[in-house]
């Protein structure tokens, strides 16, 4: 009974109610190799959901807003991108993103950078949380600094693209046209080993 449970409330993507109008920041940014492993093992997904609501329901305690919406209507091309922050200091207009990962990718950077134009926040907070360790982020200025420099592959900044209506522009019609594959360098952080696009670097 709790199995079908967690599956029913659980099971959605957050890729769901999109149409050619609306769009998803991580429609954009995640590769779609990477989306093809919770096709038929819905279960990494999942467990990654239950740790994003339990630290929701701790940081709700400090006032922190979870799940706190974000959209954004770009004119050309005509179409509104929306997003879910996964917490959201709204004293300090900071948002905050949960990865279940061990490992930095850089999309999860560039998506929370996203969501930090469209809230127009100067600075935001990437949290790396797995069964072997804690990391946190932050983002300043189109840099990231992790509080473990190895983290990020012995960088001491990771600089990331510059968000702008022209960019999430760019993202879109990529998007549309089937190339959000190996865009934007995720390749050289991506730690997926059943891609078959594992030599796209950048097809910019």
């Amino acid at each position: 009974m709790i199995k079908d449970i967690i599956l029913k409330e659980l099971s959605n993507t957050p890729f769901s109610g999109e149409d050619s109008d609306v769009l998803h920041v991580t429609s954009l940014v995640y590769c779609d190799e990477q989306k093809k492993q919770y096709v038929n093992n819905p279960y990494p997904a999942i467990h990654g959901k239950l740790i994003h609501k339990a630290i929701q329901l701790v940081m709700t305690r400090y006032g922190y807003i979870p799940e706190f919406p974000v959209m954004y209507h770009l004119k050309n091309p005509n179409v509104n991108v929306y997003g879910h922050v996964d917490l959201y200091d709204h004293n300090n207009n900071i948002p905050i993103e949960i990865k279940t990962s061990s490992t930095f990718d850089i999309q999860h950077a560039i998506q929370l950078n996203i969501y930090m134009y469209m809230l127009k926040a100067r600075t935001g907070t990437l949290f790396y949380i797995s069964t072997k360790s804690m990391h946190e982020c932050s983002i300043t200025n189109d840099y990231l600094v992790c509080d473990d420099i190895s983290f990020t592959g012995n960088h001491m900044e990771v600089e990331l693209p510059h968000v702008s209506d022209y960019f999430i522009s760019d993202l879109v019609v990529k998007y549309k046209e089937g190339r959000n594959i190996g865009h934007l360098d995720q390749c050289k952080y991506c730690k997926f080993m059943g891609c078959t696009k594992k030599d796209i670097i950048d097809i910019r």
